[in-house]
């Protein structure tokens, strides 16, 4: 995934990219739902460790955004190969990219959100080889801002995924019950919100820098895509 960055702003419709990123989670759920339960440990520990403690949460978000940084690089490799020889590269660009959402959220809360188009590009950038650990935040955000309409845009996308799922598996464990019901959503609303997110992200990414990031299956033609639509509702 090597190539020098496009002058021009990607084009590919916002939901080829998303419908690229459920054909990929969905030809191959069991290593994705794995690799997001293997940096899910990080928050688990934290979560676990400081259960009793009132600073909990703030230990807990970056801990939980350094999980995803990290696995929105890890997808990105195992795509290019480059996994074992970008490892550093992706865990400093993951952790200071959650050093740094932790620090905003200790101060504002929620409102942190907004920070994730502009810090995801880093490990991916440093998994594709387009930048070091560190230098791979500035050239993410040079890409999230010169096409933060985009970049803002699936993060949209991705709430609604997220807020869809979160409702889905609270109505469905609700014979769980109590504080176990809760804790049950947020794991797996967690598990499988996480690779599909970091997919689209990395297929974001990959059209920004001028990368083929669609299979054959996902047309960008978007007269095609609506007729396809209208002709699986009929």
């Amino acid at each position: 995934m090597g190539v020098t960055v496009a002058d021009r702003p990607a084009r590919t419709p916002i939901g080829a990219l998303f419908e690229a990123a459920f054909r990929r989670f969905g030809a191959n759920v069991f290593g994705y739902t794995l690799w997001s339960l293997a940096v899910g440990v990080v928050p688990a520990i934290v979560g676990i460790g400081l259960r009793d403690s009132d600073r909990a949460l703030y230990a807990f978000v970056p801990a939980q955004s350094f999980a995803h940084f990290a696995l929105c690089g890890i997808l990105t490799a195992l795509v290019a190969g480059t996994l074992r020889e970008r490892a550093a590269a992706i865990t400093v660009a993951a952790a200071v990219a959650a050093a740094i959402v932790g620090g905003v959220f200790a101060v504002v809360g929620p409102f942190a959100i907004p920070l994730y188009p502009l810090l995801v590009f880093a490990p991916i950038a440093a998994a594709a080889g387009d930048a070091g650990g560190l230098s791979g935040l500035f050239h993410g955000l040079r890409l999230a801002l010169r096409d933060w309409g985009r970049a803002y845009g699936v993060l949209l996308g991705l709430g609604l995924i997220a807020i869809f799922l979160w409702f889905a598996f609270f109505l469905s464990l609700t014979p769980v019950g109590g504080a176990a019901h809760q804790v049950a959503t947020l794991i797996l609303t967690t598990v499988v919100f996480s690779p599909l997110a970091a997919l689209v992200e990395r297929n974001l990414y990959g059209d920004a820098t001028g990368r083929r990031v669609l299979p054959a299956t996902v047309s960008v033609d978007q007269a095609e895509r609506r007729r396809g639509g209208r002709q699986r509702r009929s």
